[in-house]
């Protein structure tokens, strides 16, 4: 007598990207990923365009690497120690709010190299 055949689709590894509370962290992972590398490129080709300097161009890239480089420690007993959705609402919130300022120099023209460097950070 054979084996019944198994569903792969029955197979608990299967089961979690039905739930809608997953289907929502992962959208919503994805989009803050995808605008986080829109924002960096966009950061260093303004950088780029304004100082046509390669090495104004790898400022940037330390200025976004170098707090979390600094802050590892710090924001890992942090994230034990209170609600990882607030800690993540707050990041998410402080990022958008770089964007803007970002969006808003660049179209009001008052933007320059070291305000991109702070908006990196």
């Amino acid at each position: 007598m054979p084996p019944a055949s198994i569903d792969p689709a029955d197979s608990p590894h299967f089961s979690l990207p039905k739930h809608p509370p997953f289907q929502r962290f992962w959208c919503t992972r994805i989009l803050s990923s995808l605008s986080f590398q829109m924002l960096a490129v966009a950061m260093g080709w303004h950088v780029y365009a304004l100082t046509h300097s390669a090495f104004a161009l790898g400022l940037v890239g330390l200025a976004q690497f170098l707090p979390m480089f600094l802050l590892t420690l710090v924001v890992g007993h942090v994230a034990d120690r209170y609600d990882r959705r607030r800690i993540a609402a707050v990041c998410q919130s402080l990022e958008s709010v770089a964007a803007l300022l970002f969006a808003i120099g660049t179209f009001g023209g008052w933007i320059s190299a070291p305000v991109i460097y702070v908006l990196a950070a």
